[in-house]
């Protein structure tokens, strides 16, 4: 299950619920789609707090040249993320 907000590319701001493209394609792999309340972002905030670390800890001012090289990137700091950071 994936929860997310209201806005693009996972909903309709002006309709809450409504489901995107994306949202269709990840429904027919299986995931379900949950909506946090419109125009409540704290609601959120575990995936606030990751993508700020995420930008800061792995991709301010990085370019990567392939996706391997962005895939092990992301795998090292998952670890970090995931296990080694305090919780």
């Amino acid at each position: 299950r994936i929860n997310v907000d209201n806005g693009a590319p996972w909903g309709s701001p002006r309709n809450p619920g409504e489901v995107t493209e994306l949202s269709i394609w990840l429904i027919q792999l299986g995931i379900r789609i949950s909506f946090s309340r419109p125009y409540h972002p704290q609601t959120n905030g575990k995936i606030e707090r990751f993508h700020r670390s995420l930008k800061a800890e792995v991709l301010d001012g990085r370019q990567f040249s392939t996706l391997e090289q962005a895939q092990t990137a992301f795998d090292r700091w998952r670890e970090i993320y995931n296990l080694q950071r305090p919780h």
